[in-house]
């Protein structure tokens, strides 16, 4: 008999005021196959004792006795699935009631994609919906060309095939610490195809002690450090000058740059194009609109 489980792995630390709107959103999904992974990493709120009065086959309870993480726990989820899908949830978020349904559909139908994402609604600390998130990437090679600037997935909508990630060995890579999401779907795009569908299937919440928020200057950092390691699959070494230009740009800070920097940026750019050309590591069109597109906002 085929594996039709989807395994929904779910993080959760001193969530004690969104989780069961999270697990709810989870266990009446229209697709019903599945099991629910959380993990409570160490919560010291009532977090573990709502969890608890949920009677349900479907889902599988860890309680760690320390907090050791956000990744570290979504790890430990990830190797706990048996699913022939993997998918990402947040405690604090809602997935729409046909996430799972149209997402399994789609890759049951595209043998060669590895992983997906969804466009999403943000929501407000009492659910109320303030904006639209609408990423980029309707193919894997729009994708891999946006990772070079920046995470353009909904960490929280994407569903991974798990024998695509048990083939490559990816799982969060813990010394990224907050931005670990990000190095972890650049390493997926390395090797196969990721892609955002149209549906926006996520409600993602903003509040302040997510992640983003509570940790959003470090998480800058280690994500800047994952921008220039994509560059080594171009056989590229910028040195720190090269570094901080390039970064400057691709995160829009380039408005203050002086004309040397300009200058030295449009030179980086070219580089990054030629070693493009010469390996085919990216779409060849697409690399050059993106910093052709760049480059002229410096002149």
């Amino acid at each position: 008999m085929k594996n039709k489980l989807v395994s929904v792995v779910m993080p959760c630390y001193n969530m004690e005021r969104y989780i069961s709107m999270a697990i709810d959103s989870v266990l009446s999904q229209s697709y019903q196959e599945l099991e629910l992974i959380i993990i409570n990493d160490g919560s010291s709120d009532n977090t573990g004792n709502i969890i608890r009065t949920y009677d349900d086959s479907r889902i599988k309870y860890v309680s760690l006795p320390a907090n050791k993480g956000n990744y570290p726990a979504r790890n430990i989820g990830m190797r706990m699935a048996t699913g022939k899908y993997i998918a990402v949830m947040d405690a604090d978020d809602i997935s729409e009631s046909d996430r799972l349904m149209t997402q399994v559909r789609y890759l049951d139908r595209h043998l060669n994609t590895g992983c997906i994402g969804t466009q999403g609604t943000y929501i407000d600390e009492n659910n109320a919906k303030i904006g639209w998130i609408n990423y980029p990437g309707a193919t894997s090679a729009e994708m891999a060309v946006y990772f070079l600037i920046n995470n353009y997935t909904i960490h929280p909508s994407l569903m991974f095939r798990r024998s695509a990630i048990l083939k490559h060995d990816l799982f969060y890579n813990e010394k990224y610490r907050y931005a670990a999401d990000f190095a972890l779907v650049s390493s997926c795009i390395s090797r196969f195809q990721v892609l955002n569908i149209g549906e926006r299937l996520m409600q993602y919440r903003v509040h302040p002690n997510q992640i983003s928020s509570a940790k959003h200057k470090e998480q800058v950092k280690y994500a800047d450090m994952i921008r220039l390691t994509q560059l080594e699959r171009l056989q590229i070494r910028l040195t720190p000058v090269e570094q901080k230009v390039y970064l400057k740009l691709l995160k829009g800070d380039a408005a203050s740059f002086s004309r040397r920097e300009v200058a030295r940026c449009v030179t980086v750019c070219r580089h990054i194009v030629d070693h493009n050309d010469n390996f085919g590591i990216y779409d060849k069109k697409l690399l050059r609109k993106l910093f052709s597109e760049h480059v002229l906002s410096l002149l």
